[in-house]
């Protein structure tokens, strides 16, 4: 039995629990085919990971290539693709941060396995190197036509994703927006390399902006937090609803970065899987 004090821990989660179930719920009496009224965290930051369940089940087997590529991997714990490296897939985690990335070594430990399917990049991503970046993952996955494609880097993501778009061809995109302004706001930061997040409102860029870069993909879903937008490429963007960009706009909602799916996070499910070349094939 818990004690007092885990009570006390869970009445929180259980009111975003709740709120989150309510959100979903009036979300699915205007979009009813959005595939943000499934979302569910695992070791996604808030609901993507359900969101991108939703989102991968509809697309081809034959298309999908059960890899990915993240930019923004954090220290491991917490990001969009590491529930997916215990399904299986392969892919690359990089981030600008060295000790976020010498964390992830020292949780998967000295074992070389799982460097068969997990590749880890510490660079800080400009406009300038993400065509080398890019290639050199694209290597390691053994295709530019990776399942998912995640940025979030608090900054020159529009201009890192006009480049990207140009050298791989994900079926599915995960970008960071910014929710302070709504559709139709079209509005983008300007470039410049050096940029560091200040942890102010100057940052990435409105949605309407993305949705207009994204030339050869469509939004399909946005994340309850009002963080991550999903985008599909065109070719397989039938097999989703089309909606408005201004009903599956999400306000930002930074309180749902709280919500736990059981116990704190960890990476040793993940060192396991890996090292023993586990995960669902």
């Amino acid at each position: 039995m818990g004690s007092d004090r885990e009570y006390r821990l869970e009445q929180p989660q259980m009111e975003l629990s709740e709120k989150l179930a309510a959100l979903q719920s009036a979300m699915r009496a205007i979009t009813p085919d959005n595939p943000a009224v499934s979302g569910f965290k695992v070791f996604s930051q808030a609901d993507e990971d359900g969101i991108l369940a939703v989102i991968l089940d509809r697309l081809p087997v034959d298309r999908r290539t059960r890899s990915f590529i993240e930019i923004g991997c954090g220290d491991g714990r917490e990001n969009n693709s590491h529930y997916l490296l215990l399904q299986g897939y392969k892919g690359v985690w990089l981030d600008g941060s060295q000790d976020n990335i010498a964390s992830i070594t020292d949780a998967l430990g000295n074992e070389t396995a799982w460097r068969k399917r997990l590749k880890l990049i510490s660079s800080f991503v400009t406009a300038e190197n993400i065509g080398d970046i890019l290639n050199e993952s694209v290597a390691f996955i053994g295709t530019s036509e990776p399942d998912l494609f995640s940025l979030d880097i608090d900054g020159n993501d529009a201009f890192i994703m006009a480049k990207a778009i140009g050298i791989i061809r994900p079926l599915v995109v995960c970008l960071e927006y910014n929710a302070k302004f709504p559709p139709p706001t079209r509005l983008c930061t300007r470039y410049n390399p050096a940029t560091v997040w200040e942890v102010d409102d100057y940052h990435c860029a409105s949605l309407s902006y993305f949705c207009d870069l994204m030339q050869g993909y469509v939004l399909v879903a946005c994340s309850i937090s009002g963080c991550n937008a999903f985008f599909v490429r065109s070719d397989l963007a039938d097999r989703f609803t089309s909606y408005p960009v201004s009903a599956l706009y999400q306000p930002f909602r930074g309180y749902f970065r709280f919500l736990r799916s059981q116990h704190p996070l960890s990476m040793k499910w993940l060192r396991d899987s890996l090292n023993a070349g586990g995960g669902e094939g």
